[in-house]
Order: structure tokens, then sequence, then C-alpha cells
């Protein structure tokens, strides 16, 4: 099954559309009126709406996804990457999410 994502409010706006438009399901922070949340609140939305979180926000992601390991909690995933031009950001992202699975990812915290 395809990954839904959820990009948090670091990430440029245009690659949700980009990434729209080559048929993922990608759901900006800003769309979903999350601007200005904190990150823990941006988490929680997207497992609320089932969604991977794809952030630059690593330290902070980090933190959550082993909180949620040390309480056997699950997550839909956490995709992590330093910022980087947009072009390189969106061909890294396309090909991770052209090669793994929602199912794969579950629990799971990966860097671009």
């Amino acid at each position: 099954m395809k990954i839904t994502l959820f990009l948090d409010e670091d990430v440029h706006f245009l690659l949700a559309n980009t990434l729209r438009k080559r048929g993922f399901d990608a759901l900006h922070a800003q769309e979903a009126m999350r601007k200005g949340k904190s990150d823990e609140e941006q988490f929680i939305f997207s497992q609320q709406e089932q969604r991977t979180i794809f952030s630059y926000n690593v330290k902070d992601y980090i933190e959550i996804h082993n909180e949620l390991a040390r309480k056997n909690k699950h997550h839909r995933g956490i995709i992590l990457s330093k910022q980087r031009a947009f072009s390189e950001t969106f061909n890294r992202l396309l090909h991770f999410l052209q090669t793994h699975s929602s199912e794969e990812v579950k629990n799971q915290v990966y860097f671009l």
C-alpha cells in the first residue's frame, strides 16, 4: 500500500503539490491549518490522519520516536531529512515513496 504523507510546516509547500501531481497522497501542514503547531501536535495530527510524517526537524522527531518506543506505542512512520535544494529533496522523497510501502515504514524512522 502506498505511503500517505503529512509534510511538516518547515517543508516547502510546493513539495506536497508536486508529489500529488505524481499520484501520491500528500498533505502539507499549511493545507491542514496546522501552521504554528508544535512538532508533537503535528505528529499527533499525522497519526490521527494515518499519515507518515516528513520533516527536517530531526532531533524533535527522533525524541518523539524514542518516547513512543519506550512506551511500546506504534506510529505510521517518520521520514527525516536535512534541508536540501527543492529538487534534491523531491527526488530523494519520490524514490523513497516508490520503493517503500506504508507497512514497511510503520514504527520506523528513515533518513533521506
